[in-house]
């Protein structure tokens, strides 16, 4: 709407006659105020206008006021332009936004799954990034802190359920793996066992590069079976995680430290709490330990970050 329905007018030789056509008594330079339904539609005379959303006032030319109401019979501010353009796309396609439609998902969907997209979508998150988005620090920060949020979340209302340690949760990814690939670890399928495999030689030749010495032990470390022991081991520990911590004193099992603090730092800093394998994955492979006992909760513990890295697959930790 307008204020007071009503707009002030400056006279000049191009408008003087239009005006007392209209019964106003005015001459050249004179400045009268004039009722807006005597204006032409398309006049670039200022008027104040009122959104009839949210009541603000603005200052406008007529016409392009006019071209607003036009849209849905009435006028909104910039502001609230979203709500007149849902109200216009509901009209139109019964929807709030026009990617609603199933036309529109259906395009979005092909699109998006095609190989020109993908190339595309690569080569600008190189182009701005180096890299992709979900290699970058940024991103990994970022989706810490979501899953941080929302266990912690889950945690205080007393709904939080480890997805590891839920029925059928094991039976239910083997069945899926197998459904896909044929087989129900991912070192079973071919083509990921070569992809491991070259990974491993260039990481080995890198390393015989730099002078590496336990090139015995890093062979066996990229091993396709020590591999698959070693997530199995992940996979029973990550079941114990909770109780582990629950159950924990806060001191760090090597040197003695209260560590239980860290724990608010960042889960990539060198002090934060981690889980240790007294007897390491390393030694139970070459060993022939099953599983099971290293890991138990009798050979977990929890220790710096830091500590853990350096005590490796060792036996034993020395400072």
């Amino acid at each position: 709407m307008i204020k007071n329905n009503e707009s002030v007018v400056e006279i000049t030789p191009r408008n003087i006659k239009y005006y007392n056509n209209k019964q106003y008594i005015c001459n050249i330079g004179d400045f009268i105020t004039v009722d807006i339904s005597t204006m032409p539609k398309m006049s670039h005379n200022l008027v104040i206008t009122i959104c009839e959303i949210c009541f603000t006032e603005n200052t406008l030319m007529f016409s392009k006021y006019n071209r607003n109401k036009d849209r849905q019979g009435f006028y909104s501010c910039k502001k609230c332009s979203g709500h007149k353009r849902k109200v216009t796309v509901k009209n139109k396609y019964g929807v709030e936004y026009i990617s609603q439609t199933e036309e529109r998902r259906i395009s979005a969907c092909k699109w998006m799954t095609s190989d020109e997209f993908k190339a595309t979508s690569k080569n600008t998150q190189i182009d701005k990034y180096g890299c992709l988005y979900v290699q970058t620090d940024d991103h990994r920060e970022m989706i810490s802190n979501i899953t941080k949020e929302r266990v912690n979340y889950l945690k205080e209302k007393g709904d939080y359920n480890c997805v590891l340690s839920q029925m059928g949760n094991k039976e239910k990814r083997e069945k899926g793996m197998f459904d896909k690939y044929g087989a129900t670890y991912s070192f079973n399928v071919p083509e990921i066992k070569e992809k491991i495999e070259n990974t491993k030689n260039i990481n080995r030749n890198i390393k015989i590069e730099q002078g590496y010495e336990s090139i015995i032990d890093d062979t066996i470390y990229n091993s396709i079976e020590f591999k698959f022991y070693q997530n199995k081991v992940r996979y029973k520990t990550n079941l114990l995680r909770n109780r582990l911590f629950e159950l924990w004193n806060g001191i760090d099992y090597y040197d003695g430290e209260f560590i239980k603090n860290n724990l608010t730092l960042h889960h990539n800093d060198g002090s934060y709490p981690t889980i240790d394998h007294k007897i390491s994955c390393f030694h139970g492979f070459t060993h022939n330990i099953s599983v099971d006992i290293i890991a138990s909760f009798d050979n977990l513990c929890i220790t710096k970050r830091k500590v853990n890295g350096r005590k490796g697959h060792k036996l034993h930790f020395v400072s």
